[in-house]
């Protein structure tokens, strides 16, 4: 095993990298440079291994098939990687390539130019946007809606609404952006709660009775473990404790519930839930986020919500594709069956072969491997036969929960989800993971 010692730190080519990274940049004996230089080796070392799965893309970008390279290396230089078929991508309804939404972007380009040129708040508002907030409206039931260029920004946006004296209760696997949002903000407490568990929420909203405003956060679909929320649950502790409910819809929205106006919607809370967000990456093949709420909140978000008031609008390409997307979604539940098919099929036949994938029930189907070195090994070896995904380890799961994340696509063919299982048979079965 091929290892070294960097300023104090020794690392190997099996280093777990992302708690060394941790571990390094909090090491109060370092200095920066120091610090980056670990890392930077550890990086190295461990990608020299094959150990390193996060520098890959796909040279035509994202599809359901394509030809991974190396961001360090010149496309020219690698051409020895095989096609793969792609797992890594949360465009669910494998929109972005849809002939219909290209021709659409193609055709805006010409009226709406290349961008915005300012902020929402500073003239940079067009009638894209415009007319993505009406459509939001009118499949949500909600008052207004307010357009981000990122989803990331959006949550960061929504939660400004958090001020002293407030406190924030979250579930565990709430998306980074959630984190962030709550960290700049002016909450009093933030503190989270079991993943899914409703009496732990419970016991956190009797244990913090003395705050002005109590926020809940949830995700309808949890991204890390294709887990659905109990809505219905927490829907009934904010009836009996009257909390605000903020509801992520990243990974729902465009193929759960009629005309793909996701999982809330289905379950019957939408108007249950106070600020719903969904963002444009997933479903909707774009960039970008909405807020969908009240008149009052969606007045007061651009004048308090710095990453409304100070970034630059959604730009008009991908305001065309969101605006054609949600025709196609609206009026097309084609792509919404054979997503559903495909992701039923999946992980029916990895339950059947023994590799655990807990209690995901959506298109995100995960495969826990605690073991991280049989977790890396397995990684690499679906690359190498032509399997693109990438190992979710830590900090983004805790060190025991490592897994492989494979998003399943309305593009993937019989025969791509075919391939894939078979080769995963054959290498779980020699690692003896299965």
């Amino acid at each position: 095993m091929t290892a070294t010692e960097i300023h104090g730190y020794k690392i190997n080519q099996e280093i777990q990298i992302g708690l060394l990274a941790r571990q390094v940049m909090d090491d109060q004996q370092l200095a920066h440079h120091q610090k980056t230089e670990i890392i930077y080796a550890a990086k190295m070392l461990v990608k020299k291994a094959g150990n390193y799965a996060y520098d890959n893309y796909l040279l035509h970008g994202s599809d359901n098939r394509g030809i991974m390279q190396d961001r360090d290396l010149e496309p020219e230089k690698t051409n020895k990687t095989p096609e793969v078929i792609n797992y890594t991508s949360n465009h669910y309804l494998s929109l972005q390539r849809n002939p219909e939404v290209i021709a659409y972007v193609k055709e805006q380009i010409n009226t709406f130019g290349l961008g915005c040129g300012s902020s929402m708040m500073s003239g940079g508002r067009n009638e894209l946007h415009c007319a993505i907030e009406r459509r939001f409206c009118n499949l949500l039931g909600k008052e207004d809606a307010l357009l981000f260029p990122t989803g990331f920004t959006t949550n960061m946006g929504i939660l400004s609404l958090v001020r002293k004296g407030d406190l924030v209760l979250f579930d565990k696997e709430c998306h980074a952006s959630m984190l962030e949002g709550m960290k700049t903000s002016d909450a009093s407490k933030t503190q989270p709660f079991i993943h899914n568990d409703v009496k732990d929420l419970e016991q956190k909203l009797i244990q913090n009775g003395n705050y002005n405003n109590v926020f809940v956060l949830v995700e309808s679909v949890y991204s890390m473990s294709g887990t659905e929320c109990p809505i219905k649950e927490i829907v009934t502790l904010k009836k009996k404790y009257g909390f605000t409910l903020i509801g992520d819809e990243a990974h729902s929205f465009g193929f759960y519930g009629k005309d793909g106006a996701g999982y809330f919607s289905e379950k019957g809370f939408i108007d249950d839930i106070d600020i719903f967000m969904t963002t444009f990456s997933k479903a909707t093949a774009a960039t970008g986020g909405v807020a969908c709420s009240s008149r009052g909140v969606a007045s007061t978000l651009p004048l308090i919500a710095k990453s409304y008031l100070f970034q630059a609008s959604m730009t008009p390409m991908a305001s065309a594709a969101v605006l054609k997307s949600l025709e196609i979604i609206t009026g097309d539940p084609s792509h919404r069956k054979r997503l559903w098919k495909n992701t039923i099929f999946f992980r029916s036949c990895l339950n059947k072969l023994g590799f655990d994938t807990k209690d995901s029930r959506s298109p995100i189907v995960p495969v826990y491997i605690s073991d991280y070195a049989k977790l890396i090994q397995l990684n690499q070896r679906l690359q190498s036969r032509g399997v693109y995904s990438v190992p979710i380890i830590f900090p983004a799961v805790k060190k025991e929960e490592g897994r492989i994340r494979f998003n399943v696509t309305a593009g993937h063919t019989e025969n791509d989800l075919l391939e894939t299982i078979e080769i995963l048979s054959q290498e779980g079965t020699r690692l003896g993971i299965i």
